[in-house]
């Protein structure tokens, strides 16, 4: 495995971490201030899958919700919508952004609070750079996909941008940033199939993953 780092500063994974602060664009994060990336393009790739593969009869959710603008644009396109975050304070934003949404407090790294085989689709954008152990992440996601659900995921990682400008992210809770081959064993360790794969110059990369109709 090939990190870019490994930053295991005590609590930079808990609810507390990620407060007001974190996502106002101040020391702790490299966010502009997350308040306004509400912006249409920022989530361009993951509407184009929800026009592909969402429908009325589906039910989504977005795992790392923050202020829920993801879950606000996946509302046309499945029959229901949900957001989770581990932190409280970006729960009670997309709550006050988006009332009739059914946002909850809870870590994906634990257990979260839904059955096996809820949802259809799910995803989780610039979320598992923050789990120094990805695999329980991507488990219980997988736990709780329906088979032949797809998972869309997008994170930064170890390619030329960043390792030439990887000192600018503050952000002390990117605990596991990885090598697209890294990020890939992952998912197909957790039971996944990568069906694409979209690679950024600016050091993000993307994974459309389907659960299997028949358990492997």
């Amino acid at each position: 495995m090939h990190r870019v780092e490994s930053r295991n500063d005590k609590g930079t994974t808990t609810s507390d971490y990620f407060d007001k602060d974190y996502f106002s664009g101040k020391k702790k994060s490299s966010y502009l201030d997350y308040r306004f990336q509400s912006f249409k393009w920022k989530w361009k790739t993951a509407i184009e899958y929800f026009k592909q593969l969402g429908s009325k009869d589906k039910d989504y959710l977005d795992v790392g919700c923050a202020f829920g603008y993801l879950v606000n644009f996946a509302q046309p396109y499945f029959r229901s919508v949900k957001g989770v975050d581990i932190s409280s304070y970006a729960v009670s934003e997309a709550r006050k952004r988006y009332p009739e949404v059914d946002f909850i407090e809870a870590d994906v790294t634990k257990k979260l609070p839904f059955p096996e085989k809820t949802f259809d689709f799910l995803s989780g954008v610039d979320v598992l750079e923050h789990f120094e152990d990805v695999d329980i992440a991507l488990k219980e996601v997988y736990r709780v996909l329906k088979p032949g659900g797809y998972g869309y995921f997008s994170m930064p990682y170890v390619g030329l941008a960043r390792k030439a400008l990887g000192w600018l992210d503050p952000d002390r809770s990117h605990v596991a940033i990885l090598t697209p081959e890294d990020y890939e064993e992952k998912f197909l360790k957790a039971g996944f199939s990568t069906k694409e794969q979209k690679k950024w110059w600016v050091g993000s990369i993307h994974f459309l993953v389907q659960k299997p109709t028949v358990k492997k």
